[in-house]
């Protein structure tokens, strides 16, 4: 078991590290180009390549979002509820509690844990997590009138070409498919290397609070995890796929709407940064439980 969590952790931890040296030694790093290039060519591929890939009926993929969408009701009801009762400022408390780290940190781990069909299981959360925070968590950290346009992303569509290619039982061609599984391939060790570029570009300074958001972020979302897979009726792979994913650190694009909209952001970086390195101490226990 201790070499099976190795083999699952040490790719995923010795690339961050890699991005995090890279930072630290001073050399370049064009954070908005690849963030860009993952959100526009990378994800979109990855999840139109994982979604055909894999023989998966359309109705087990929908059920996979349909419980993504229950995790983040679960844990953004209670999130909101907690900061309106404690007088905490909206804006800057719950997209943090709400919103996983599933692209960057959740994939890779899927991947790795449980093999390239659970990528496919990973996808769905995935995609229904990412475009509720670039609509729902835009909207909350920039006010009334934004956000909504992230519909029209890349990853919108790939979802939707990959749902008609499954549901008419098309066959991608062979120079289509291999193109565009390269291109998706490029994601996950982007994403990985960008974690670590940001985990160590972000400093930690309101660390009481931030603490306090991120230990919410990781309990509340592996309690709803649990509750959702439970209520679902989720066995298997599906089941740990989305209790793994329901359980990541805070999410490092609700650092960058929190300084692009003016939203307490040293507080955010704090919590992404504690949230993820608690994460790192922790997962071994999760996954124990979670590996077959």
């Amino acid at each position: 078991m201790i070499w099976a969590l190795l083999e699952v952790l040490a790719p995923v931890v010795l690339t961050a590290g890699l991005g995090f040296t890279w930072t630290r030694v001073g050399a370049g790093f064009d954070t908005d180009m690849v963030t860009r290039l993952v959100l526009w060519l990378g994800a979109p591929c990855l999840i139109f390549e994982s979604l055909t890939r894999y023989d998966l009926p359309l109705l087990l993929l929908a059920e996979q979002a349909a419980a993504a969408i229950a995790v983040c009701a679960l844990v953004g009801a209670t999130a909101w509820a907690l900061a309106w009762s404690a007088g905490w400022p909206l804006a800057s408390f719950v997209p943090p509690v709400l919103f996983p780290n599933a692209g960057n940190l959740g994939l890779p781990l899927a991947l790795f844990a449980f093999g390239d069909e659970a990528l496919g299981l990973a996808v769905p959360y995935f995609a229904v997590t990412s475009m509720l925070q670039h609509t729902l968590g835009q909207r909350i950290a920039a006010g009334k009138g934004r956000g909504w346009r992230a519909l029209l992303t890349p990853n919108v569509f790939a979802i939707g070409a990959a749902v008609l290619v499954v549901a008419s039982d098309v066959t991608v061609p062979r120079f289509l498919g291999n193109t565009i599984a390269l291109v998706g391939d490029l994601t996950i060790p982007l994403m990985l290397l960008a974690l670590g570029v940001s985990l160590g570009s972000l400093q930690v300074r309101r660390l009481g609070t931030s603490l306090r958001i991120a230990v919410l972020r990781l309990v509340l979302g592996l309690a709803a995890g649990l509750a959702v897979a439970w209520l679902f009726g989720l066995e298997g792979t599906a089941r740990s796929v989305l209790i793994l994913l329901s359980a990541m650190p805070v999410a490092v694009f609700t650092y960058l709407f929190a300084a692009r909209y003016g939203r307490d952001s040293d507080l955010v970086a704090g919590a992404v940064v504690l949230s993820t390195l608690i994460s790192f101490a922790t997962l071994p226990l999760l996954l124990w439980y979670l590996l077959p």
